[in-house]
């Protein structure tokens, strides 16, 4: 992470994906915990992005939606967090 200067490409993000994403590669960094610090960071001085434009559902969040939303079928489970709670857009 260091060699690849990702805590300067994080200072430089104007939103949550572009902290998220290049997270991912790394390993044992799963969707989950790449998402987690993502948050985490946005708690800090360093980034002060909007959390309502981007969600990643963790383990929780997503056996909750398939409890509650059994008949969403394909809809994304992150769209379903979206539209119940009112989020002006789906991306």
């Amino acid at each position: 992470m260091l060699k690849d200067d990702l805590p300067g490409r994080i200072a430089e993000s104007q939103n949550l994906r572009d902290v998220y994403t290049p997270m991912l590669p790394y390993p044992s960094i799963g969707p989950f915990l790449a998402y987690q610090f993502t948050i985490d960071l946005n708690y800090s001085d360093i980034l002060r992005a909007t959390e309502m434009d981007f969600v990643v559902p963790g383990p929780g969040a997503l056996d909750g939606i398939s409890k509650c939303f059994a008949g969403a079928g394909d809809v994304d489970p992150a769209d379903v967090i979206r539209m119940v709670s009112g989020w002006p857009k789906i991306t």
